[in-house]
């Protein structure tokens, strides 16, 4: 079916310099719709008993006729973000949707219901639950309002907006102007600056997530739209990156439930294989066993980085260990190495019997990135050797 999952991710190629440890650590190219979140990873099929829980007497199941005339008239209403669509919104309890709905087109185990207006709807617990989250997909010929120049006032899913994000391309101004007026607030209102608001740019897919719900954009079009709770915008941990051993405290090896207990509960848009936490600073990626084999910290994470006397931060320019000819960061390799093992400035660290270093370099993606242990460095390929993330791994051994 054309509205039954979502969006794609590109993908960090390694230069095949690298280790195993490097590429494995690298974002994975699995899209975000067939993994809509971790919860929703069911088979899709007919319910062995479409009426469950129907009250005696109510909403039974209605004609083809009928069926089509519901989404002819539900697919084009507008949407209004966060609240309301297909004439259902987030107080309309399951059995009020038999009413106003056709019926499913399928519905899975976990309790969604997929309709062919372009929604489908994750319902809560009970026997007559209300929408967990209700998400428009394509396929929803409506309209989504928003404060933006002619002629994207009135924006309609898959609509090419490549035009309005060509003096834009951090959607920081898009975000900006839809977040003033989900939130009902003047234009002068800045989501960022208030922490209401949050841009995940994954390159070609970008979710965009406000307090009642995500705009997803892929190769700049809105491929999905979710109303759910959003909270965590705003990181809190502040735990020292410890070099081969912690990130927020925690180790390679933690278990899935204990880093839910110092990190609350992760996004649930997974990363490839990564889980994300602590509004989206750090990514873990877990085994089958639920114990942790990466854990990264990236732009936003408040934790610090001591290398030699310094304290460093994401974000933070590395350009004195380097020098404007270190083309592929070799040398940034090199110095960095000596500063946290306190050798002289001959030894080398790609000859070392612990903590052999190496390296890795995407010029077209803009990036180095350094193995040092069990510990990967990834910086900016330009003059300033900005520090974009720390991941300690599970070695091998």
């Amino acid at each position: 079916m054309r509205n039954l999952l979502i969006v794609s991710l590109s993908t960090l190629s390694l230069v095949g310099s690298c280790s195993k440890a490097l590429e494995r650590v690298s974002n994975k190219s699995k899209s975000t719709a067939q993994r809509i979140s971790s919860s929703d990873q069911v088979a899709i099929r007919t319910p062995t008993n479409p009426d469950g829980g129907l009250i005696t007497g109510k909403a039974a199941n209605i004609s083809t006729e009928e069926d089509l005339r519901r989404i002819a008239t539900n697919s084009v209403l507008p949407i209004v973000f966060g609240e309301s669509v297909a004439g259902i919104n987030r107080n309309t309890t399951r059995q009020d949707a038999k009413a106003i709905l056709s019926n499913p087109q399928f519905t899975t185990d976990s309790g969604i219901d997929i309709y062919g207006e372009g929604l489908q709807v994750t319902w809560g617990a009970g026997i007559n639950p209300l929408p967990a989250s209700i998400r428009i997909v394509e396929g929803y010929k409506g309209a989504l309002t928003l404060p933006l120049p002619a002629p994207y006032q009135s924006v309609n899913l898959m609509q090419d907006l490549t035009p309005l994000f060509a003096s834009d391309p951090s959607y920081a101004t898009f975000t900006r102007a839809a977040g003033a007026a989900f939130a009902g607030k003047d234009a002068a209102y800045d989501c960022l600056a208030a922490s209401t608001c949050l841009i995940d740019n994954r390159g070609a897919e970008v979710i965009i997530d406000f307090p009642n719900g995500s705009l997803i954009l892929f190769n700049n079009a809105i491929y999905l739209i979710d109303f759910q709770t959003n909270t965590g915008f705003t990181p809190v941990s502040a735990e020292p990156m410890l070099l081969d051993k912690s990130i927020a405290g925690l180790a390679v090896g933690s278990s899935k439930a204990d880093v839910i207990k110092v990190l609350g509960e992760p996004y649930r848009y997974k990363l490839g294989e990564e889980f994300l936490f602590d509004a989206r600073t750090i990514r873990i990626e877990f085994d089958a066993e639920d114990k942790a084999v990466s854990i990264g910290a990236v732009k936003g994470h408040k934790g610090k980085l001591t290398i030699g006397t310094k304290d460093f931060s994401i974000g933070s320019s590395f350009k004195e260990f380097s020098t404007a000819d270190d083309v592929d960061g070799l040398q940034l390799m090199q110095t960095l190495n000596q500063v946290m093992t306190g050798k002289d400035a001959t030894f080398d660290c790609t000859k070392a019997e612990v903590n052999k270093c190496q390296s890795g370099h995407n010029a077209a993606e803009k990036w180095i990135k350094i193995l040092v242990g069990a510990t990967i460095l990834e910086f900016s390929d330009d003059a300033e050797r900005s520090l974009l993330s720390v991941t300690v791994f599970k070695s091998a051994e």
